[in-house]
């Protein structure tokens, strides 16, 4: 990891993205890797090579995984030393983290509900009406309700 500008190869992108997955941080994938690029042509590459960063964000969701895989076995090593229990409790908090922000979707503690369908407040009251008819509940026909309809802004 010298200062040359290394020109960006396939082979060499996908074991540094092996290595990541594997549990390396950034810096020690290139370490391990003999003809890595330094940290800024990572950067570098990631900007440049769409391939490259879609193996680099894979990488880091699989990383995620193996993050709560070793959380898991953490917890069981607690349970055969509990003296050990502060320090495994300061350790899977930061792996929680870290599994967070690699892999939001799975291991996020805020939960994103999108809401892409068009309400249409005096269609529901007609159908909310017709409802009503069909179960006995009204016995009026849903067209002659008189309901106001706020339009809601968004």
């Amino acid at each position: 990891m010298g200062g040359r500008r290394a020109k960006y190869n396939t082979r060499i992108a996908k074991r540094i993205c092996e290595h990541i997955a594997l549990g390396a941080t950034v810096k020690s994938a290139l370490e391990k890797e003999p003809l890595a690029p330094t940290i800024p042509t990572f950067w570098r590459w990631l900007d440049e090579y769409p391939e490259f960063r879609e193996m680099y964000e894979r990488a880091r969701v699989l990383q995620a995984d193996l993050m709560s895989d070793t959380v898991m076995e953490m917890a069981e090593n607690v349970l055969r030393q509990p003296k050990f229990a502060a320090a495994y409790k300061v350790a899977s908090d930061i792996m929680r983290w870290g599994m967070e922000i690699r892999n939001p979707a799975r291991y996020g503690s805020k939960v994103t509900v999108e809401h892409k369908q068009t309400l249409d407040p005096k269609k529901m009251v007609q159908e909310i009406a017709q409802l009503e008819k069909e179960l006995g509940l009204l016995e009026m026909d849903p067209k002659t309700i008189d309901a106001e309809v706020v339009e809601v802004k968004e």
